[in-house]
């Protein structure tokens, strides 16, 4: 059960290297998070230092999201590693759950239009990759051999 008394609580569904590091960051800030992955092994990537829950389950299962107070979130992360997943995830935490903040990390690109015409956010690294190394290599800039 989560901490009732924090005023902002996050989900993260996904505790792969993003999803860890967003959870000890927002957990360092004295959010309220909860993170969930499917392998109990996942949780050893967060830090010493994080106070939040983990809960071991399926974030496309109704009985997880419902344990984990899908519905009482202000913000939804869904960053697995498959993008099928994070769409429906995100999708379900906007209509199901009511959520107002929910954003998802895509591979896919193609796939970044159906999120953003539902009003949800969308992390592509592969665009945020492209931009990055397209500053390196546009003619006329200076550029940086550290990274």
């Amino acid at each position: 059960m989560r901490n009732q008394k924090q005023s902002f609580y996050t989900i993260i569904i996904g505790c792969g290297r993003l999803g860890a590091t967003l959870a000890d960051a927002l957990s360092a800030q004295g959010k309220d998070v909860t993170i969930v992955d499917k392998s109990q092994s996942a949780f050893r990537k967060l830090s010493c230092g994080f106070a939040g829950m983990t809960k071991l389950g399926n974030g496309l299962n109704l009985d997880t999201l419902s344990e984990i107070e899908m519905a009482h979130a202000d913000e939804v992360l869904v960053v697995t590693d498959n993008d099928n997943v994070n769409v429906m995830i995100a999708q379900m935490a906007q209509t199901i759950y009511h959520v107002d903040h929910v954003v998802a990390r895509l591979y896919d690109p193609d796939k970044k239009v159906i999120m953003q015409n539902a009003g949800m956010d969308v992390v592509c690294p592969c665009e945020l990759s492209f931009a990055a190394m397209q500053a390196f290599i546009e003619p006329g800039k200076e550029t940086s051999h550290a990274a």
